[in-house]
């Protein structure tokens, strides 16, 4: 059975219908599960996991936490060495994709944490991602995905300049949008 936990109750209740049970804390969802798998903004991660109520309070220490967020790299090694202080094992697993790949259950992942609670938490991971990645130690995730958002700010800046450029050396820039989108600058 599936535990959940959201500050928006409003977005468990789909969950909730179909027949998850709610929480109070991620100390309670760590305790009723296996894998528990959060997305947060950064800045709450730490709360969540080393908290009063957090995942590191439980007495489950047979529990996997991966965290889906984008965070520093240093905070995941960090937060990861605070939790296998506890017992608990973190796999830092930040997505890229947005809101129509998870929607879709159509995410990249990059994970960065132990081999073999990576290959514990497969599966799992497989369910909200195509495309699931290990790429080694914890903080490896962050980085892959910094890493990743660093190329995709780059391609955009060279559409933007080529955009640019065209316009400059007086090209129609809709019949040229055309033209290179059927190319390789598609």
């Amino acid at each position: 059975p599936m535990t959940v936990l959201d500050l928006n109750k409003d977005k468990m209740k789909p969950l909730l219908e179909g027949g998850a049970r709610a929480a109070s804390s991620p100390r309670e969802v760590a305790e009723r599960s296996s894998i528990v798998i959060a997305s947060l903004q950064a800045e709450a991660v730490e709360e969540a996991t080393c908290g009063n109520e957090g995942i590191a309070q439980t007495r489950n220490k047979d529990v996997v936490f991966v965290d889906l967020s984008s965070t520093d790299p240093e905070d995941a090694i960090r937060i990861s060495s605070a939790l296998r202080e506890h017992g608990i094992e973190m796999l830092d697993a930040p997505v890229s994709g947005a809101d129509i790949g998870a929607t879709n259950g159509n995410l990249t992942l990059f994970v960065g944490g132990s081999y073999e609670v990576y290959q514990r938490s497969l599966p799992a991971l497989q369910r909200i991602g195509r495309m699931v990645t290990y790429l080694g130690k914890n903080g490896n995730g962050q980085i892959g995905k910094r890493i990743n958002q660093m190329m995709q700010s780059m391609s955009e800046l060279a559409i933007y300049e080529g955009l640019l450029l065209a316009e400059k050396m007086g090209l129609d820039l809709k019949m040229f949008a055309r033209a290179a989108s059927a190319g390789c600058a598609q």
